[in-house]
């Protein structure tokens, strides 16, 4: 099936912003892309519109100090996006490492803004002799919107 370039496009800048977001722990980095009511799911929990998403981002990136992250997309169609991300980081208050592993579903409005996000996660402890992704890591952050 051929998808549309824009898409493309689309899809490797949702996921560089989400690598960057999660480098940064800026939320800003990802909610930009969002339609004004897009739907996140994570798991079991749901967040409608940008400013919930925004803050329960921002929530869950508190608890990391150090976080690393490599992706691959998966083009369904030219609205249909997922995205593989692997995340490492360190727990801001245990200093003990894991990695997570988000298998992220985005679906695209007819503006191509982000309707929709279902992200499946797995998170596992490790130790920092495990860690095996190297990219760059921010070290501390002020989240702002």
């Amino acid at each position: 099936m051929h998808e549309a370039p824009e898409n493309s496009t689309i899809a490797i800048d949702f996921a560089r912003s989400i690598e960057k977001a999660c480098i940064s722990r800026n939320p800003s980095e990802i909610v930009r892309h969002l339609a004004r009511q897009a739907v996140w799911r994570d798991d079991d929990t749901v967040y409608v519109g940008r400013d919930e998403i925004w803050k329960a981002l921002n929530a869950k990136w508190a608890l990391s100090l150090l976080c690393t992250t490599a992706h691959r997309i998966e083009l369904s169609d030219s609205e249909n996006i997922k995205l593989v991300l692997d995340a490492e980081w360190q727990h801001s208050r245990s200093g003990r490492w894991y990695c997570t592993r988000a298998v992220v579903q985005v679906t695209l409005d007819d503006q191509s803004h982000v309707a929709t996000v279902e992200s499946r996660n797995t998170i596992a402890p490790i130790s920092a002799s495990e860690r095996r992704l190297t990219i760059p890591m921010a070290t501390s952050f002020e989240s702002t919107r």
